[in-house]
Order: C-alpha cells, then structure tokens, then sequence
C-alpha cells in the first residue's frame, strides 16, 4: 500500500494502526505537490512517528526518498521487500 500523498499526520498513522493485518507492505511518502500541507507539515517528526509505529507493529515498511532525509543514521530502508502475492 502506497501511503501518500500524506494530508493529515494523525489520519496516515490511523490508517497504517487500522489495516496492518491486512497490507504485507507499507511505502510511506509525503505530500509534494499541495504547497501548503507541505509548508505545515513536520516531515522529520511524521516520518519519525511512523518508523516507531511499523516497529511497534512489526510491520513491513519502506521509507520513500522524499522522507529519506528524515531517517535516523544506519536505518535499513530496502528497497525491495517480499511481498505476500
């Protein structure tokens, strides 16, 4: 499941808390092109909150490159994850 464009913090973690047990795979991105979600929005901190919940979850999750700024030194961000088809 591809999870962007993020338009609200809070909805794009409920989304990921809410259908875990069905998605095998999470690619979480941001909102690039509506300037003022883009202008408000904590990247760091929303990228951040979502890593800690993926791991709290233990879930499958890739960091897009637009957020990959945001990750904590060393993070491992594969790119290509098995996927349940």
């Amino acid at each position: 499941m591809s999870l962007e464009p993020t338009l609200d913090v809070e909805s794009s973690l409920a989304i990921v808390e809410e259908t875990h047990a069905f998605v095998d795979l999470f690619k979480i991105g941001r909102a690039n092109y509506l300037k003022e979600i883009t202008r408000t929005t904590d990247w760091r901190d929303y990228t951040l909150r979502m890593i800690d919940l993926c791991q709290k979850l233990g879930i499958k999750h890739y960091i897009k490159r637009d957020l990959q700024p945001y990750l904590r030194a060393g993070y491992h961000n594969p790119l290509r994850v098995p996927q349940f088809n």
